[in-house]
């Protein structure tokens, strides 16, 4: 592997999801099912009893659907040095979900189960019951449609890009390929610059070079001969890296 670095500007190129794979639907209606419940609850909760069955049901939904999260994107693997230890600071860091009102209802549920307080009001509850309904429906694509690959486009006439896939078993890799311009690659370091552990840079010339000898023609005519192709891996820094995950959650 080469070290090199590669300019953050790609962070302005438009990021597309090029493939996925479905989800476990058992897993995905659950919290669902849980949510259901509730909702049925609330309409005729009046007593404290019936108030905490709502709590702790939506409590239900919420921590099915955070497992569930957690299983498919291992947070605890991405290789963030400033990334909170929580599930849902993890979610809020990268900027999938607001925690506040997750967190307000983890702590009302404690207080319920765990120091026997009086639970909300039935008009709160209800407030709960329509939030735990968009947090469910706001992170149903990330469960349903699991982003393996996306791609990075940009440059004159989209003539550069880079495919960018995540490797999550065994600990977050993510590799990527494309073609690049010179001036966005430096084999020396740049600090504000991604860091790259490279497998593959080779030119357009020297390309293009090898397709004639070995076919008499090559498929790359109208790139520029000083344009390259990259694959490897990144690996830092990590504010580089957030940006391009927060980017890839809200694309998936």
């Amino acid at each position: 592997m080469t070290p090199a670095w590669l300019n953050p500007s790609i962070l302005e190129w438009e990021l597309n999801i090029s493939s996925w794979h479905s989800g476990n639907e058992d897993q995905v209606r659950r919290p669902y099912q849980h949510w259901h419940h509730a909702n049925l609850l609330v309409e005729s909760a009046t007593s404290e009893f019936e108030r905490t069955d709502v709590v702790t049901t939506l409590k239900r939904a919420v921590d099915s659907r955070l497992r569930h999260l957690n299983d498919v994107y291992r947070f605890k693997a991405i290789p963030l040095a400033d990334k909170p230890d929580g599930i849902v600071e993890t979610l809020g860091y990268f900027g999938i979900i607001r925690p506040m009102l997750i967190s307000e209802l983890l702590e009302v549920r404690n207080r319920v189960e765990h120091q026997d307080m009086e639970p909300p009001s039935q008009p709160r509850c209800r407030e709960l019951v329509e939030f735990v309904w968009y947090f469910v429906r706001s992170t149903d694509l990330l469960v349903r449609q699991v982003a393996d690959d996306f791609e990075l486009g940009g440059g004159p006439d989209d003539a550069y890009g880079l495919t960018v896939t995540i490797r999550k078993d065994g600990g977050w890799v993510l590799e990527l390929w494309g073609w690049l311009p010179p001036d966005l690659l430096s084999d020396v370091e740049r600090p504000s610059w991604f860091r790259l552990d490279l497998q593959r840079s080779e030119t357009a010339q020297h390309i293009k070079a090898q397709q004639r000898l070995a076919h008499g023609e090559t498929y790359h005519e109208t790139r520029s001969d000083e344009d390259v192709l990259v694959e490897g891996r990144i690996l830092g820094p990590g504010v580089l890296i957030r940006t391009l995950l927060t980017r890839y959650f809200e694309g998936a």
